[in-house]
């Protein structure tokens, strides 16, 4: 049997409590502090990647515009089928900047019938979302490590190895590997009813998410 002085274990608790953090204690404490502060803010924005947009890249959307971001994140499977002129490349360009960021190692492959067509979202976000939001743009620059959009070859990355890439809808397009895809298609579309007709131009936006991060 061991006899102990309380008064002795008492001023070793104390004194360990007391004891000064060494500068390696410190930094890592910092480290966790803000680690966690991510992931809070993180998870934050990645249900609610409406508001990420308004906080993060000082874009103000319309209400149908902030469930339409917010349906295009939520869903693994989403069509978006709107007639031209409502903002489907923007809304587009803003869901792939969005993910990028919120979901690091994020691979978006765009692709539509013309290259052309495809690299509107790229252009989207390298001459409008990185230039005219002020405050919103300085943020996505840091984001941003690389980026070029040309005819043969069209590509945004980010530093926390997410990108996007533009392919072609054909043959040659088939070696690309994504976990999410964005494809644009035209289409036209006709309604007959008795002794009307109308014929509209419209665009569809497909989105398929293949695995989660």
């Amino acid at each position: 049997m061991v006899l102990v002085n309380k008064k002795t274990v008492r001023k070793v608790v104390k004194n360990n409590t007391n004891r000064k953090m060494t500068a390696k204690e410190v930094a890592q404490a910092k480290s966790d502090r803000i680690m966690n502060g991510v992931a809070y803010w993180a998870s934050f924005y990645r249900k609610n990647p409406q508001r990420f947009v308004k906080e993060y890249l000082n874009v103000a959307l319309r209400p149908f515009q902030k469930i339409v971001i917010y349906l295009m994140m939520a869903n693994n499977y989403f069509m978006y089928l709107a007639s031209r002129g409502q903002g489907k490349t923007y809304l587009t360009a803003i869901f792939c900047v969005v993910r990028c960021i919120l979901y690091p190692g994020s691979k978006i492959v765009v692709c539509s019938s013309t290259r052309t067509q495809a690299n509107e979202v790229l252009l989207k976000i390298t001459e409008d979302l990185c230039k005219n939001y002020d405050w919103g743009s300085a943020n996505l620059n840091r984001e941003i490590s690389y980026s070029s959009v040309g005819a043969n070859h069209a590509v945004i990355e980010f530093h926390n190895g997410s990108w996007i890439r533009v392919v072609t809808a054909s043959d040659s397009g088939r070696g690309a590997r994504s976990n999410v895809l964005v494809e644009k298609l035209p289409i036209h579309i006709e309604i007959y009813e008795r002794n009307w007709a109308i014929s509209v131009e419209a665009k569809l936006v497909i989105i398929c998410r293949y695995r989660d991060n």
